[in-house]
């Protein structure tokens, strides 16, 4: 609780879309469908839950990977985290991601 002190109560630097820390840092969790969400924050982290359910375009601007790495460009240390459960093969953006990306993690579970 020390890190969080507004856990669990109503306080300003805890509302729906930031959380901010004892420790200075601050954690923004925007939506993926508007291309304001991808503005005026530069971060050091970007992180894409589910995207394989994300649109192909925003609103014309581009990709929402496109548009969100632009927010870490400016980082000493900028990192680009994408996670989803695939979809349709040759069409899902993740898949694509992963192509792409000189890392690859993979993690798997077998069935008991």
């Amino acid at each position: 609780l020390a890190l969080a002190p507004w856990y669990g109560k109503k306080h300003r630097d805890n509302t729906l879309t930031m959380k901010r820390f004892s420790n200075g840092r601050g954690f923004w969790c925007l939506g993926g469908k508007a291309a304001k969400n991808y503005r005026e924050k530069s971060v050091d982290v970007a992180g894409y839950d589910e995207l394989a359910a994300f649109d192909e375009d925003i609103e014309q601007e581009g990709s929402p990977t496109f548009l969100g790495d632009k927010r870490i460009e400016g980082s000493v240390w900028p990192k680009s985290i994408r996670g989803s459960t695939p979809k349709v093969r040759g069409t899902c953006q993740i898949e694509r991601a992963a192509s792409e990306s000189p890392h690859f993690m993979r993690f798997h579970v077998a069935c008991p």
